[in-house]
Formats: C-alpha cells, structure tokens, sequence
C-alpha cells in the first residue's frame, strides 16, 4: 500500500531491509504472538547489534509500523507499546588534509581520464555520488561556469520483475533544498571542455 506514496528507491529501500534484515529473523515468530520482548531481543542480536544506528531505526519504524497495520488490518488484536529506543548519533566525518589533498590532486592530473576528472569534480564542487553519477552536459552551463543539480543517481534492486540484479535509475533529488546551482571553477570547465562529447548526453 505504501509503495504508491514513496518513492522507488526509498520502496527498495525497505523492502530490501524486510527480506534481508526482518523477516528471516523476526519471521520465524507467530506475528499474533510476537511480544516487546521479542523486538528488544531482536535488536541486542549479532546480525542487527553491528548495523549503523540510522539503519537501525529505518529498521525499527518498518517494525512498528508494520504492527500497527497488522491491528488495523485484523492479523493481531493488540499493539505492542515498544520500549526500545533507538538513539541516531552523528557519524565521524573524515577529511583530507592539504598534503592528502595536494597527492590525490597530483596523481589525478597525471592521470587523467573520464574517472580522474570525476574524482576532481567531486572535490572541488562537493557533490553526493548520486548526483555526480547522474550529471549531464545539459547541466553544465559553460558560459557562466556554473552547475544545475536536478536529479540524483541511484542502483537498486528490480523487485518490480521479481529479479535478483540490481538497476540504475535516474529520480528526483530527496529534498527541496537539494535542487541548486553550483559555481564551477574556471580549470575545471577547461577540462570538461576536453571531454565534451555530442555522442550522448551524459
């Protein structure tokens, strides 16, 4: 039911944690019978314990969402009040220092390539993988130096043919704030210059 109001990607998302995550493990338990205790055990196990905390609680509000259903839908009488809480801390961000910076730069310039020039990009315009991926000539404005960010990049399995392989897709970016232009500079445009091809869009 829910899978006409979110979008594809965050849809494969959670189905993907439900068959990979929940219901080997929490599938095993009579879904009329499956208790507080049962979820708070759950999450103190070894496949569950090591995952990232914001996987964590993905996994927490696929859990108690699919109980309140499963009350209005009529497959269990009572709701479970959950004690657990899940707490999302901060993670770590880990920078290149200036002589990190100056190597990586150095080794990219004598090596350039289409994936060389991607790494550069990234680092002088700060873009998520996804929308880097998903960058087109179209996006580049080579007069005014400047980048449009409309659209992001992602790879995620074909549940739709009920297929194991994985697909890339173009969407949306996640938020509002997401949709923006990004000065580009001037060493950089030169080189996307050198590497500007008619053949295709991307």
């Amino acid at each position: 039911e829910e899978k006409e109001h979110i979008k594809v990607t965050t849809y494969c998302k959670y189905k993907n944690l439900i068959n990979l995550k929940i219901i080997p493990y929490l599938g095993k338990i009579n879904f009329k019978k499956l208790s507080d205790n049962d979820i708070n055990i759950y999450f103190k196990s070894k496949n569950i314990y090591y995952l990232s905390d914001s996987t964590k609680k993905l996994i927490y509000i696929i859990i108690k969402s699919s109980i309140q259903l499963g009350v209005t839908k009529k497959y269990r009488k009572n709701n479970i009040i959950l004690t657990l809480k899940i707490k999302e801390s901060k993670p770590r961000i880990v920078y290149l220092t200036k002589k990190e910076q100056n190597i990586l730069e150095k080794y990219l310039f004598n090596n350039l390539k289409l994936n060389s020039l991607a790494i550069l990009f990234d680092l002088y315009t700060g873009l998520r993988l996804g929308e880097l991926c998903a960058i087109q000539w179209k996006d580049i404005d080579f007069i005014n130096n400047t980048l449009y960010i409309s659209k992001t990049a992602q790879r995620i399995y074909d549940y739709e043919n009920d297929s194991k392989k994985t697909k890339l897709i173009i969407t949306s970016p996640k938020t509002e704030s997401s949709y923006r232009i990004i000065p580009i500079p001037k060493f950089l445009i030169d080189l996307l210059k050198e590497f500007y091809t008619t053949k295709d869009n991307y």
